[in-house]
């Protein structure tokens, strides 16, 4: 009743290893599983715990404190997530002295988010 991994006696339900042990020795592995965590004794544990919910319109009224969520907590999902890496010599890249140009016409002066030649007709691009 015990494997090297530790999983098995902290459980009590057998670890993959004894599981492959017991396909490798014709053993049933069932017999290494407490009666408790079959499934017919986890179904009679919450045979009569819970009861049918009633409509909305039942429930009674609430009285108690109203909680609010702070806006300033919440993750702007359109932003990648800051990481938490703390970066080494190996991590950090020497920064090139280069302009970054548009990636739409090819010019210094602006990125491709703000280039004023998206959308219209004819471009830098194109000429």
């Amino acid at each position: 009743m015990w494997c090297d991994c530790g999983k098995f006696q902290k459980v009590h339900i057998p670890c993959s290893h004894v599981l492959a042990s017991c396909l490798h020795a014709h053993h049933n592995y069932q017999t290494y599983i407490s009666p408790i965590y079959t499934l017919q004794q986890v179904a009679k544990i919450y045979e009569r715990q819970f009861r049918e919910l009633r409509h909305k319109d039942y429930w009674p009224t609430y009285i108690g404190p109203t909680m609010w969520p702070n806006p300033e907590l919440k993750r702007n999902s359109k932003v990648r997530p800051k990481s938490s890496k703390i970066r080494t010599e190996i991590d950090i890249r020497e920064q090139h002295n280069r302009v970054k140009n548009c990636s739409y016409c090819h010019t210094s002066s602006h990125t491709r988010k703000t280039c004023p030649n998206i959308g219209h007709e004819f471009s830098s691009r194109h000429h």
